[in-house]
């Protein structure tokens, strides 16, 4: 095949700049897409660190409940048992000592320590409740 006649101006634009453009175009492109894996995979890096942060707190938070929620229990097995107002005393106690918790109470079976209606009537003369 045979170049028809055209100038030089013309040849050193098809046989030198057009392929150095080509080649300047695929080098570019080869760098943006580096590029964008890059920072895809730091990105990526990133949010695990993050969410393994988050993961780490959110079982340190765990721990320190069920560990409060352990030391309530050997504390009714100790003595709190059916002694309601230091029961409460000591909930409320754990309460203001965690500004992190949004309660604390110790649950019993219906009136396991036989004491359901006497605090019961107590609770109805301090609020000015009718008895049941």
């Amino acid at each position: 095949m045979q170049i028809p006649s055209i100038g030089i101006r013309q040849r050193m634009l098809l046989f030198g700049l057009l392929p150095a453009l080509l080649i300047l175009g695929c080098v570019l492109w080869l760098n943006y897409q580096r590029l964008r894996s890059l920072l895809f995979e730091f990105s990526e890096e990133n949010l695990r660190d993050r969410v393994r942060q988050v993961a780490a707190d959110i079982d340190r938070g765990t721990l320190e409940a069920v560990t409060t929620a352990r030391t309530m229990a050997i504390a009714a097995e100790s003595g709190l048992f059916g002694d309601r107002p230091a029961s409460l005393a000591y909930a409320k106690g754990v309460l203001e000592a965690n500004p992190q918790f949004c309660g604390a109470y110790f649950g019993y079976e219906p009136d396991a320590d036989g004491l359901d209606k006497a605090s019961l009537e107590q609770a109805s003369r301090d609020d000015g409740l009718p008895e049941k």
